[in-house]
């Protein structure tokens, strides 16, 4: 009967560290696959985010033509004035500044504008919705955005519209201006959004 019971405790020992191997090997694999699972997460949102700011930057032709029409002597162009953005899509207008101004100073301040102007039926009417696209960078719609300059140079800036899913079908026109110290700078440019 020692025996047995020898041999019992020597069981039941066996048992709990058995008991402890396993509480001890989920832990891990628990931890691990939490690790995991944030990794995961941490790389869909860091996707993401570069979807966006790569939708945000102006593609080569953009760029190209901003500078060739830059070069006639015009202070202010946007080379690709209307674009048609499907609903819940982003779209990207590009601004081009040349500085020739005679200031003091390596470089200017100018501030570029994005006003809504109006919207417009298929039939050239104006409508009156307000459910439509929105400047989804800045500058935000009604404020402005902030560039410096160097003299004598071109600055080449997005311009990024967003269009709401609930978006009415029609042609959103709106009025991009640039200021130097509260001064109209070049001429107001408009850019079309058509929404279909």
């Amino acid at each position: 009967m020692a025996g047995f019971k020898f041999s019992k405790k020597k069981m039941n020992r066996r048992m709990n560290k058995r008991a402890m191997e396993l509480s001890i090997n989920f832990i891990v694999i628990f931890i691990l696959a939490i690790v995991v699972f944030a990794f995961g997460i941490r790389m869909a949102y860091s996707l993401f985010n570069k979807g966006i700011e790569t939708k945000a930057t102006l593609d080569r032709q953009t760029s190209l033509e901003i500078e060739k029409l830059l070069d006639t002597g015009e202070k202010v162009v946007i080379p690709f004035d209307e674009q048609e953005i499907r609903r819940g899509k982003f779209g990207v207008f590009g601004v081009g500044i040349r500085n020739v101004l005679d200031t003091e100073g390596e470089k200017d301040p100018f501030q570029i504008t994005v006003e809504f102007s109006g919207v417009f039926d298929k039939e050239g009417k104006k409508s009156l919705t307000n459910i439509g696209p929105t400047p989804s960078s800045n500058p935000a719609q009604g404020s402005s955005l902030s560039v410096q300059v160097r003299k004598n140079e071109v600055q080449k800036i997005p311009i990024s519209f967003a269009v709401p899913s609930n978006a009415v079908s029609g042609r959103y026109v709106f009025n991009v201006k640039v200021l130097q110290n509260s001064e109209q700078y070049g001429f107001t440019k408009q850019v079309t959004i058509v929404v279909p």
